[in-house]
């Protein structure tokens, strides 16, 4: 598996080079209660960052302020309601927008980048207005961008109500939707209450860095077609489905479509995985329909899925349909009662036995799956307890 990786881009090999010193904790408490939008809210101070800029205050100064922009700058945010943010600026060295104050963070209401370049955003929050629109509703969309960074931000989403049954008291909309895009981090944030929290399609480069997901509707990591990603040092916890909906839920899922080359050189490395006091939901999964596992054109290349940690209660504990070069090592998962809250299964590690050059080793799980004595299959010294 030396050609796991995540590609030739610096940008993102900084961001690791950052992270294997650095402890990856949410910046945020752990729960929220129900606010307004845009209602303050603390982030820990980082005292290395440079306070002596005059702050920018409110959206108007904001739109000036980025439209003479020069590569390089910190645009320090006043506290306040920038409402949302529509940019389409390819800066020629990165621009920060970062809150000034850490205790009352600059809020954005919304947020576009359609073809921008080198854009950080540092200790903002980005919330949502519930009006209500339909579950789906994307709210914070980047679409043909690159060198984008989120870190130490929130994505608080929000509670539907006056709809139906199945929405009323979920979380709802789209957090942070990524498309055709490349260098992409998203470090030390936090996302909370929406229906499907981070979506990223079609894109290179993406690094998701020690965050935290949490009371979540239906899924907490969702990426199609992806290359060159690494998912490392999260924590995914208590996500609070609508059992009776239609929502397939999933704590980190990989699926494909017709149209563009399966995923490929992706790392899952490090995360915890933990139902909590949450819903049964499935941990791990990476499908591709079962009537195209025999199709290598389908097969996703090049995974490795190691030292993660996955206490939950669905039999799809690592599920990986159909791969070619794939690496199952050192992970645990544990079983964990969930009372009356839906269906429960022990989780287990599965891989479709038309799978080639699989290497499955020194795991604990409650049951494996897929292993028929292939001859490219490398499985040993895997535990059940």
């Amino acid at each position: 598996m030396s050609g796991i990786g995540i590609g030739k881009s610096g940008f993102l090999k900084s961001l690791l080079r950052a992270l294997a010193i650095a402890t990856a904790v949410s910046l945020w408490p752990g729960t929220v209660a129900a606010a307004p939008a845009c209602e303050a809210a603390r982030i820990a101070p980082d005292p290395d960052r440079p306070a002596n800029h005059k702050p920018v205050s409110g959206p108007a100064e904001l739109d000036r302020a980025l439209s003479s922009a020069s590569g390089g700058k910190v645009l320090l945010l006043a506290p306040g309601d920038y409402g949302v943010l529509n940019l389409s600026s390819k800066f020629r060295a990165t621009v920060t927008l970062r809150s000034a104050d850490p205790g009352r963070p600059a809020c954005f209401t919304g947020m576009t980048l359609r073809n921008a370049a080198r854009i950080n955003f540092e200790g903002i929050l980005f919330t949502y207005r519930f009006g209500g629109e339909p579950v789906r509703h994307r709210l914070n969309f980047i679409v043909g961008s690159r060198e984008i960074g989120f870190s130490g931000c929130r994505f608080v989403g929000a509670l539907a109500e006056g709809m139906s049954p199945s929405a009323n008291g979920y979380g709802s909309g789209k957090g942070l939707s990524i498309r055709d895009s490349d260098a992409i981090s998203i470090v030390n944030s936090t996302f909370t209450r929406w229906w499907k929290a981070l979506l990223v399609t079609n894109s290179r480069d993406v690094a998701v860095l020690g965050n935290e997901f949490h009371s979540i509707r239906s899924d907490g990591m969702n990426f199609v077609d992806v290359q060159s990603v690494v998912i490392e040092n999260n924590y995914l916890h208590d996500f609070k489905r609508s059992l009776n909906s239609r929502d397939h839920g999933d704590m980190i899922q990989f699926w494909k479509t017709t149209k563009r080359p399966s995923s490929s050189d992706v790392v899952i490395r490090g995360n915890t995985i933990d139902v909590g006091d949450g819903d049964y939901i499935q941990n791990i999964f990476m499908g591709n329909g079962k009537d195209r596992t025999q199709d290598p054109r389908w097969h996703y290349r090049n995974i490795l899925i190691e030292n993660n940690s996955i206490i939950g209660n669905h039999t799809h504990g690592i599920t990986v349909n159909a791969a070619n070069g794939l690496t199952i090592r050192n992970n645990v998962l544990a079983y964990k009662f969930a009372g009356n809250k839906g269906k429960v299964g022990m989780p287990r590690i599965r891989v479709i036995p038309s799978s080639r050059n699989v290497t499955i080793t020194d795991n604990i799980a409650l049951g494996y799956v897929g292993y028929e004595g292939q001859s490219d299959w490398h499985v040993s010294n895997n535990r059940t307890r």
